[in-house]
């Protein structure tokens, strides 16, 4: 049987521009606990602007498809991934920031514009990354995601 059945899709996604993959950039921050500075490893701003304009394309989307409350149920996604070179980014890579938009921008302790509940309600994945010259592809590069139901 077919886990990714079109039948059973219960959300769609298609957002435009060049898939982002979401890696620390390296730099070390500091944020305050208390009388302490933790350091942690942060996103570039580039990264976290990018994934604020997903995470509000991904809310409007979730909304003009009739959805007014976060996904908190057990789900499966497939993501397709149209892309212009084939050397980047990586596949594996590519899922986490789309993942994470979901889940809302956080605003001290309090987020908004939540698709998802949580990233531990997807169950199963597939990724595919469609590379510019592939037959398969056809127009701009662009991110399409599907959302089923986990039975």
């Amino acid at each position: 049987m077919d886990i990714f059945r079109q039948d059973l899709c219960i959300a769609r996604f298609n957002f435009s521009g060049r898939a982002f993959v979401q890696k620390n950039d390296l730099e070390i921050r500091h944020r305050r606990v208390g009388n302490k500075k933790i350091p942690y490893v942060g996103h570039s701003k580039e990264l976290m602007e990018h994934r604020e304009n997903l995470t509000m394309v991904l809310f409007e989307q979730y909304q003009d498809q009739g959805f007014n409350e976060p996904i908190d149920y057990l789900i499966r996604v497939q993501f397709k991934f149209y892309v212009e070179k084939k050397s980047e980014p990586d596949l594996d890579n590519l899922p986490a920031i789309v993942l994470d938009a979901m889940q809302g921008i956080g605003k001290r302790g309090h987020k908004e514009y939540i698709v998802l509940k949580d990233d531990k309600l997807v169950r199963a994945e597939s990724s595919e990354k469609i590379v510019l010259g592939d037959s398969r592809y056809y127009g701009a590069p662009r991110t399409e995601l599907m959302v089923f139901k986990y039975f």
